[in-house]
């Protein structure tokens, strides 16, 4: 990202805000128009607010968002039941926050299955918004050994279960949705960290 925003491009980084990120190290503002917003997964409400500060050494805008409900925890990842959900609020905040900031991405870049099921959001769930009809999508992945394989249950927190025959069939007879699974099968370009790792993941792992 601080490559591409030095060549002029308009890069934004999207991150929920950890607990572990020390606040008093950065300057944060408020955003007004993303303060506040509700989503509901199952019997649960989750509300989120967008912080913005600037990445180190760079200009470029780096969004907060900052829900206490799923990121105000001890560690990054848990165990806990609701670890889907944690992800989902992330991923729907980025298009809820898009959306209210008026911001139309070329290309939404989103790493492993932590916003793996973007590119299928895009493409039903936000797909009457004309805000993102240039949008593409590209899916990076880090490590394939991690692919978010939650309960096929979890189909309506994401709102797809009208969309549920655009997923992959084996998963869902089986119980299942893999996240990364269907990032590869739905975005419209897919990377790994190297070609090397690229060609290793081509075969069995």
């Amino acid at each position: 990202p601080r490559r591409l925003f030095s060549l002029g491009h308009d890069v934004r980084i999207f991150t929920p805000l950890y607990a572990s990120i020390d606040r008093s190290k950065l300057k944060i503002e408020r955003i007004p128009d993303v303060t506040n917003v509700a989503m509901q997964f199952g019997s649960t409400e989750y509300r989120f607010s967008l912080l913005v500060t600037t990445l180190h050494g760079s200009d470029m805008p780096v969004y907060l968002i900052d829900c206490p409900t799923a990121y105000d925890r001890p560690t990054i990842y848990t165990s806990e039941g609701d670890e889907h959900s944690r992800f989902l609020v992330l991923q729907r905040a980025v298009l809820e926050s898009c959306q209210r900031l008026k911001f139309a991405p070329d290309i939404l870049h989103c790493n492993d299955w932590h916003t793996a099921l973007m590119p299928l959001l895009l493409k039903t769930v936000y797909a009457w918004d004309k805000l993102f009809a240039p949008t593409r999508s590209l899916l990076s992945i880090h490590n394939i050994g991690y692919q978010g394989r939650f309960a096929a249950a979890t189909l309506g927190h994401a709102g797809l279960v009208e969309h549920a025959a655009r997923l992959d069939a084996s998963d869902i007879a089986e119980g299942w949705i893999n996240w990364l699974r269907e990032g590869i099968r739905h975005a419209d370009r897919v990377a790994t960290v190297s070609p090397t790792y690229a060609q290793e993941i081509c075969g069995p792992i």
